[in-house]
């Protein structure tokens, strides 16, 4: 869930309610981030920096939820992957097409259901056990 909290200097502060999530790792890592962000500046002090991890808060508010500040503009990862496996299921229904039908009309192309990565992972994996 998203939420919003006005704090007491006025401001609004906005933040993603994580539950049934442990966010003690993440927190770890923001604070990883900002430590090689700080290495990375005293490397380049006489330059501007060249590498800077954009890092976050993260604050967990028990073993199995927390706080993660909202980010205005960030493309989650999993867009990025099902974008490209879109890009990829397009390009195979035309390689398909041209091969059944040349010079045919890309129009009406159908996709294959995008799949999420742990579902991809685990329709690889099980066959996979299966075998032993």
């Amino acid at each position: 869930k998203k939420i919003m909290l006005m704090g007491s200097d006025g401001k609004r502060y906005t933040y993603l309610f994580k539950g049934l999530e442990d966010l003690h790792l993440d927190e770890r890592i923001m604070q990883f981030l900002s430590i090689v962000n700080n290495m990375f500046a005293k490397v380049n002090r006489h330059q501007s920096p060249r590498y800077h991890a954009r890092h976050y808060s993260v604050t967990p508010l028990g073993p199995r939820s927390g706080l993660i500040q909202w980010v205005d503009g960030a493309t989650p990862l999993f867009g990025l992957y099902k974008r490209w496996q879109q890009r990829e299921a397009t390009i195979a229904a035309m390689k398909q097409q041209g091969s059944s039908s040349s010079g045919g009309s890309t129009q009406g192309l159908s996709t294959a259901p995008i799949m999420r990565p742990s579902e991809l992972y685990y329709s690889k994996i099980t066959p996979l056990l299966k075998e032993k």
